[in-house]
This record gives C-alpha cells, structure tokens and sequence, in this order.
C-alpha cells in the first residue's frame, strides 16, 4: 500500500533542515516511549530510532519492518507526520491493518479517544499541534457509530455496550472534571457516536450500564443543575449532550429512558 506522502516536502531544502533540526525531540520522545515496552532492549531501540527517522522524513513505511520489534508502530507514526490530517490517519491506520500483524484494529471499537497521553509532552512543548488529537479521531472513527464501524470492520451492536459505557463517562467528564484527555473539539466530536451507541442497547447492556448512568445523573444534579461549572466550553458540551439525548428519547431502550430520565427532566 502506497502511503500519501505529500506532506513530506522532501524537495524543499528549507523544510528537511527544519525537520532536522526538531528530530531530537522527537528522538528522546520515542526513548522514553520505548523504555515502556516490557521486551525493551537497546539493539531493537536503536533500529527503531533509525525507522522511525527515515518515517519522520521521508513518509516511507516499510511492511516487513512493521511486523518486527524495530517497528516505527502506528502510535508512534501519529506524532511524526507533519501537518497531521484525518485523511492521513486513516491511510496508515489501513496500512497497518492490511500490512502488518496490526490484527487488533479489526472487529473492535478501539479506544482512540484515550491516547492523548501519548502525545501530552509533544503538544505542550508546541512541537505537534493539538489538533492532532481531533484528526486522529476523525481519521480512525469518521463522524458516526455507523462509519466507525466500516474503517474498523466491526458489527455495530457488538461494540454499543463498551461506547457507553467507555465513552459516555469520559464526555460526561470532560464537563465535570476538564479532563486533559479530550478538549471541546474532540468531545463534541465524539457526541454523536455516543448517541448513535445509546440508541442501540439492548436490555442487557442497559442493564449493565447502571453505574455509569446513576454517576451521570449524580454528577449532573450536582454540577450541572447547581451551577457549579461556567466554563462555556465545558458547558457547551454538556447542554449539547442533553439535547442530543432528548432529540433521541423515543427512540432510547426503556430501560435506558428509566436510568436516565432525571438527565431530561
């Protein structure tokens, strides 16, 4: 599989010497994600560095490599592309899962949306933009449960369970807590597959739901209708995710409408 490298501006003399000169934070960022890795040792490190280089300048990926430990990894390619975009995301997301032993991407609802912490230092040091954290959702999920499905290959009503009951209180969270983990951007963007996912569940998972929605209406009872947060981004979200689950209410598993009736009320 051939990857679109035309962000990579290898003719121009300006932007390698840039590149450049960066790469060493980007070096020492890949070591200590490397030191992670519990079968980590220096020989394979090193290769990896060396790939990792040749994949931060030139774009190239070679197959055979990404089956081995020396490999550049999905994880790690996200951070050295240059001006990230969605489009880019999901051709090396395809990459990895028609190219390489990447078989856990398939048939799952991946969690994507909690790797931010990966990238944390990168993004404070301004060295990636933040906006990579939007892109990668955007590249991997689409805009909805139904398109997440087709780039993933996963049976919608197989993944609704753990997108409520994963997804739902990291939203919900990001307005109590203002959780690093995701900004305005990417919470409004997961909005709709969460909503897409609730309507879905059949009476068991509702069921097993039950302590994630009794912590939503709890928290919402205590923050939301006391007040408490001002933020407007924050609070944006929240009365988006209300609306969208009254929008939805009739269409709501009853069970789901009795545990989080007092959201709408």
């Amino acid at each position: 599989m051939k990857l679109d490298t035309s962000a990579w501006k290898i003719n121009d003399p300006e932007w390698v010497k840039q590149r450049e000169e960066k790469w060493p934070i980007f070096e020492e960022w890949i070591k200590q994600r490397y030191s992670m890795i519990e079968y980590y040792n220096d020989k394979d490190l090193t290769r990896n560095i060396s790939n990792s280089k040749i994949f931060y300048l030139t774009g190239f990926l070679n197959a055979d490599i990404e089956k081995g430990s020396d490999r550049v990894g999905f994880e790690n390619s996200l951070a050295l592309i240059p001006n990230i975009q969605w489009n880019i995301v999901r051709q090396i997301l395809r990459f990895y899962m028609e190219s390489t032993n990447r078989i856990d991407f398939k048939g799952c609802f991946f969690p994507f949306y909690l790797a931010g912490n990966k990238y944390f230092d990168l993004v404070e040091k301004k060295i990636i933009e933040k906006d990579l954290f939007l892109q990668l959702l955007k590249g991997v999920y689409g805009n909805s449960l139904a398109e997440a499905a087709q780039i993933l290959e996963f049976e919608v009503e197989k993944v609704c369970y753990r997108v409520v009951n994963d997804m739902g209180p990291i939203i919900f969270n990001y307005y109590f807590n203002n959780l690093k983990t995701l900004d305005f951007h990417t919470a409004n963007h997961l909005i709709p597959i969460y909503i897409d996912a609730l309507k879905l569940l059949n009476d068991e998972d509702a069921l097993n739901c039950d302590f994630v929605f009794s912590q939503h209406v709890k928290r919402k009872r205590k923050y939301y209708d006391a007040g408490l947060v001002t933020d407007p981004d924050r609070l944006a979200i929240m009365n988006r995710m209300l609306a969208e689950i009254k929008k939805v209410w009739n269409e709501l598993n009853p069970i789901v409408q009795e545990k989080l009736s007092p959201l709408v009320e």
